[in-house]
């Protein structure tokens, strides 16, 4: 699963992007827009002055695009790409923050029954869904794509933060993590920094610092996977925490008379097969949101409710092709 719009999630409370007025002691409510990760980043920040709020937006964009550098599989000259250009040959030293999310994305990979895989890269490239030249593969390339997907096969040096793909041919795609991670790592610098209201839009990974300027809880619409974007099933508040949603309506592939979405079986090699037409998380951390998207994407409920039960402090709402949605867990 590429970097890239899914656009499930939409902040409902609209905002003047030039600046306003917020309450007492947030003088200035600055948003600003910008393309970064394959879709359209959204920053929002309440600060006592617009040159406040204006800098931060500098600073938070500045962060967003080193981070997306650091961790894309499509551009060469990124940490990432060192590494997957290396399969089979060498370990590769890497950035603190790149070693950590590989680590916490291997960990993860490895749940039995889990959709997520951070060594699909391979599978994901054949198929290509979002780009411009995807393509249903053959039965025969996905199977020898398969084959170099195993994520025990990512070996991690703690002591040295070197990464090593196994085989020659394996690659690392992060695009199912890396949102969430990036839009921590921006919030807790706008925390530490003094901020008490900021809302970030990563496309359908929205991460809010704090409450909005009015001291209430951010209002976020999920989106009805059968309507035009903007219409929302179900709306959500939340304060000092995120949402993220998957969803299978947005990026697909339309070839032989069949329509495929983006979300790989990292079992098959092909499109996950269920009813589940999207899943929401909600929790504190934006990359726990990301995480537990893709690991139950297309479980069963009863999977889907003891996860949500065992874990503290998140929800998951999941909408099916019928339009049912239903709610698990407390947060």
């Amino acid at each position: 699963m590429g970097i890239g719009t899914s656009h499930p999630v939409r902040l409902s409370d609209a905002t003047d992007p030039a600046g306003s007025s917020g309450p007492a002691g947030l003088a200035s409510v600055r948003s600003r827009a910008f393309r970064a990760m394959g879709t359209t980043v959204r920053i929002q920040i309440a600060a006592e002055t617009q040159d406040r709020a204006d800098g931060l937006l500098d600073d938070s964009e500045r962060l967003v695009r080193h981070y997306e550098h650091m961790f894309s599989a499509n551009s060469g000259s990124s940490d990432l790409m060192r590494v997957n250009k290396n399969a089979g040959r060498a370990a590769v030293e890497v950035q603190p923050e790149l070693y950590s999310l590989i680590s916490l994305g291997k960990t993860y990979s490895r749940i039995p029954g889990s959709n997520l895989n951070i060594a699909i890269g391979p599978v994901v490239k054949l198929w290509h869904i979002g780009f411009s030249d995807a393509a249903v593969p053959d039965g025969r390339a996905v199977r020898e794509r398969l084959s170099l997907t195993d994520p025990s096969d990512i070996i991690l040096d703690d002591a040295r933060h070197t990464v090593f793909l196994a085989h020659e041919g394996m690659e690392i795609d992060l695009g199912s993590l890396a949102k969430g991670y990036i839009g921590d790592i921006i919030a807790d610098r706008l925390r530490e920094c003094g901020v008490s209201s900021a809302l970030l839009d990563f496309g359908g990974n929205i991460i809010t610092v704090g409450k909005n300027p009015e001291g209430r809880a951010w209002n976020i619409g999920i989106q009805d996977p059968a309507g035009s974007l903007g219409n929302y099933c179900r709306i959500v508040h939340v304060a000092d925490g995120s949402a993220v949603t998957s969803g299978i309506y947005q990026r697909k592939l339309t070839a032989g008379g069949r329509t495929y979405h983006h979300i790989i079986s990292p079992v098959t090699g092909y499109p996950v097969t269920s009813d589940m037409a999207s899943i929401t998380v909600l929790a504190g951390r934006s990359v726990t949101c990301e995480l537990w998207t893709t690991v139950l994407f297309g479980a069963s409920a009863s999977v889907i409710r003891r996860i949500a039960d065992e874990l503290s402090g998140i929800s998951v709402i999941t909408v099916d092709r019928y339009g049912t949605v239903k709610r698990y867990g407390q947060r």
